[in-house]
């Protein structure tokens, strides 16, 4: 009888467990919204993403046609500025800060808006002694570029 009871709620979850998941793709509201995914594993050759332990989002802006992001990274990591093409629905660059700016954890809390597309954005440095840097970003075409105009405070 114990063993049938087993039995049974075991076939009971798999029933439950293995159903459509109806929900799936419906949080997308209003009705032509879209997702595009940054660092899905094992997206194939062609697709473009970020890398693991490099790609928590902590920025984001649209410019224009993109959306321009900035990452967080484990330490000792460096993080990404990425553009994400809103009519292509598409990965189109990701910049590793590190070319610029090395010695940086993440891309702080947001993007703050300039003039002519301009954005500005703080990072915290990988070493809680080190300082972090006021950047600069445009996005033109979708390619990024980033000027590291210094610390901030000393």
């Amino acid at each position: 009888m114990k063993t049938a009871a087993i039995t049974l709620h075991a076939l009971l979850a798999l029933a439950l467990l293995s159903g459509p998941a109806e929900a799936q793709f419906k949080f997308f509201n209003p009705r032509g919204s879209f997702a595009v995914e940054v660092s899905l594993e094992n997206p194939g050759p062609d697709r473009l993403r970020l890398p693991i332990y490099r790609n928590a989002i902590t920025s984001l802006a649209v410019v224009g046609d993109y959306a321009v992001g900035g990452t967080s990274a484990a330490q000792g990591l460096t993080p990404f500025i990425f553009t994400a093409s809103l009519s292509r629905r598409s990965l189109e660059q990701a910049f590793d800060l590190g070319q610029v700016l090395p010695g940086q954890r993440s891309v702080q809390s947001g993007f703050a808006r300039g003039t002519g597309g301009v954005l500005y954005a703080g990072t915290m440095p990988d070493d809680p002694q080190g300082s972090g840097h006021l950047i600069k970003v445009r996005v033109p075409g979708g390619k990024v570029e980033v000027a590291d105009l210094g610390v901030p405070v000393a």
